[in-house]
């Protein structure tokens, strides 16, 4: 025997495997289920527990142990890593019970953890001396393994996740394992005891270490064993020489005594299970072997008591239906296909998935048939041909139609098994209701959909509103450009001459000097609204003029380059985006150096505004937003209206740097 295939061994074992990505809960549930409900032997069933779980949460370390005494200590049984991991293979230290794995087994309970939340966990302790040859741990999620009467039976420990950290679902999906690895535990556990019991059985009996009974001819008891007397509370000599029906027999059961002795002097040796009565008139369930004894023509009769194996047949019945609870929950209902009678084996979750009573023994194919819509027979005939001719795993997702006309949507998938000669004899597989599933992804996507539009009507209603507010804009500044501005501008010019006509007057200078102050003023609040440039002298031109005024009140230099080509189409937006950069960089950005500039590219015009101020930090554009600052996020939404991007890149005493595409016309 290797290290490893005993779970009882002193080490545990290990396996170097990579193991698929995170899956699709029906999926990972879906091979893990059948995997652990066809596990023959706990390290086995283990080794799939950490397999499965690997890959249904997506880590590179799974460690599955076993309770090992009442301290709740834990001896490792089996440890899945990834390749990654392969020099921590060798690790070989025991378990103390003093770990942070003992919270988990005490209070019955999962626990998921960050690398740092671990570290400082009060019951963490790390690896004391062998922390050096430990493999280092990146997160934690374990979850206990717990028996049908709340006792524990083991753990699972998973750690660095490929990708993030542990999450709800990842939790949500071990516990599902475990529920379905407690139940395949107590399984193989019973199972595993109740051949014990009968290979002890029949040891006993072979070496007549139970109750022995021999009868003569006509029935008479002529020996007992001292056994026999202590199971049923009859002195020996209370039963030898009496003749049948005898005491510890039940009375109703008087015909099947007589029935049993001709099944035995007529046929030879057979077992029979019967009930005895003790003295007291208690009644337990005996397993009988009974044979000829060829010299006399008695029988000798050797029973042993199997109340404790009956017990444990009960338990094991009682475990069956935990599984088929688990399946219930689950909505995972297992199930066989004999490829040569062409007759499965369904467990009680598949009828109840398809809506029709359990029936014993195995179900017709055709009836399988009958509740499939007849448009999806096609491939899921293809989907078996294929697995049984080639071995390819079987996987399809159906709809089934029930008795009353409600249809559900299924995962089915299954592996091939062969005979001893390699011909396919059997699928073993699995069958997942995944109606809510897809339910709730239809909805899911619908409302995605209205999203989507809501976004789109809203970016068009902002892009309208800013596009207005420009054209606003623009009526205003001429307004005040032709009109009042013009009027001051003529009245600076007639008080002028007046002051040279009439000579010096202090009255008339102050005027002029108002009037001039005031005309400069108005200049630059036109300037501001809307610049004349624009109109007359052309992108570059405002650009530069505007540029200029911000440094002159920021106290920056600036740099502004347009090229010719890429003016014409996106002006005034593109006014509008530099106008608004500048701003926030007055008043934020304390910066020295401003660039500013517009390019043709392929397709599309492309602005660049780069300062090397103090920069800002991750989420202060959302913090702005909050605050009221709307104007990075209305300059967004009027590019997006666009098909256009808008890009700001900074970071703390790195400056910022807001880029902006947008597309030309085709």
């Amino acid at each position: 025997m290797s290290e490893g295939d005993d779970p009882s061994g002193p080490w545990p074992q290990v396996e170097i495997a990579s193991v698929p990505g995170a899956d699709e809960t029906p999926q990972a549930l879906a091979r893990a289920s059948s995997a652990i409900s066809a596990a023959s032997g706990v390290t086995e069933l283990l080794s799939q527990l950490t397999r499965h779980a690997r890959a249904a949460v997506g880590t590179r370390q799974a460690v599955a142990s076993l309770t090992q005494g009442d301290d709740l200590s834990q001896r490792i049984a089996v440890v899945s890593l990834d390749p990654a991991y392969a020099e921590w293979a060798g690790y070989r230290e025991p378990t103390d019970g003093s770990g942070i794995y003992a919270e988990v087994v005490r209070s019955g309970r999962p626990m998921r953890l960050t690398q740092e939340e671990l570290v400082r966990h009060p019951a963490w302790r790390g690896f004391g001396e062998a922390r050096d040859r430990h493999p280092p741990m990146r997160g934690w999620l374990a979850a206990p393994l717990v028996a049908r009467d709340g006792s524990n039976l083991g753990l699972i420990q998973l750690s660095d996740r490929a990708a993030g950290l542990f999450t709800t679902d990842d939790e949500a999906r071990l516990l599902q394992l475990t529920y379905l690895a407690s139940a395949g535990l107590e399984r193989i556990w019973q199972e595993e005891a109740l051949r014990e019991e009968r290979d002890q059985a029949r040891t006993l009996i072979d070496a007549m270490r139970d109750g022995v009974m021999v009868t003569d001819r006509d029935g008479r008891i002529v020996r007992v064993s001292p056994s026999f007397c202590v199971m049923t509370g009859f002195a020996e000599t209370e039963l030898l020489g009496a003749l049948p029906p005898f005491d510890f027999w039940p009375p109703e059961w008087t015909a099947e005594l007589f029935g049993t002795s001709e099944a035995v002097r007529d046929g030879g040796a057979q077992e029979f299970d019967l009930v005895l009565m003790t003295a007291e008139g208690v009644r337990f369930p005996v397993l009988a072997s009974a044979a000829p004894h060829r010299e006399s023509g008695g029988i000798v009769t050797i029973v042993k008591d199997i109340t404790v194996r009956r017990s444990r047949e009960e338990n094991l019945r009682k475990s069956r239906e935990d599984l088929a609870n688990a399946q219930r929950i689950a909505h995972l209902g297992s199930w066989t296909y004999d490829v040569g009678a062409r007759a499965s084996e369904w467990s009680e979750e598949v009828f109840r998935i398809v809506g029709i009573p359990p029936t014993d023994g195995p179900v017709d194919i055709d009836v399988f048939w009958s509740h499939v819509p007849p448009a999806e027979h096609k491939a899921i005939r293809d989907a078996l041909d294929l697995a049984i001719s080639t071995g390819a795993p079987y996987r399809v997702e159906h709809r089934v139609v029930r008795p009353d006309g409600e249809e559900r949507v299924v995962l089915e998938q299954a592996e091939l098994e062969h005979d001893a000669q390699g011909r396919p004899s059997r699928l073993m597989g699995t069958v997942l209701d995944i109606t809510a599933q897809r339910r709730a992804e239809n909805a899911a996507r619908e409302q995605s959909r209205r999203i989507e539009k809501l976004a789109e009507d809203r970016g068009r209603l902002v892009a309208d509103a800013l596009n207005a507010e420009d054209r606003a804009r623009q009526r205003i500044a001429e307004a005040l450009h032709d009109d009042v501005l013009q009027d001051l501008l003529v009245a600076r010019q007639d008080i002028a001459e007046a002051i040279g006509a009439e000579g010096p007057s202090e009255r008339l200078d102050t005027a002029l000097e108002g009037i001039t102050r005031a005309a400069a003023r108005l200049r630059e609040s036109v300037g501001e609204l809307h610049p004349v440039t624009l109109t007359h002298g052309g992108l570059g031109a405002a650009v530069q003029a505007v540029a200029e005024h911000s440094a002159r009140r920021g106290d920056f230099a600036t740099r502004v380059l347009v090229e010719p080509e890429g003016a014409g189409t996106h002006d005034r937006l593109l006014m509008a985006l530099v106008r608004e950069a500048l701003a926030n960089i007055e008043r934020h950005a304390g910066a020295a150096q401003v660039e500013i500039l517009i390019t043709c590219g392929p397709g599309a015009v492309e602005l660049v505004v780069q300062d090397d101020g103090r920069g800002m930090g991750p989420g202060r554009e959302q913090e702005a937003l909050r605050e009221g600052h709307i104007g990075l996020a209305s300059a967004r939404e009027r590019v997006r209206a666009l098909d256009g991007t808008l890009t700001v890149d900074s970071a703390p005493g790195r400056g910022t740097r807001l880029a902006v595409s947008l597309p030309l016309p085709g």
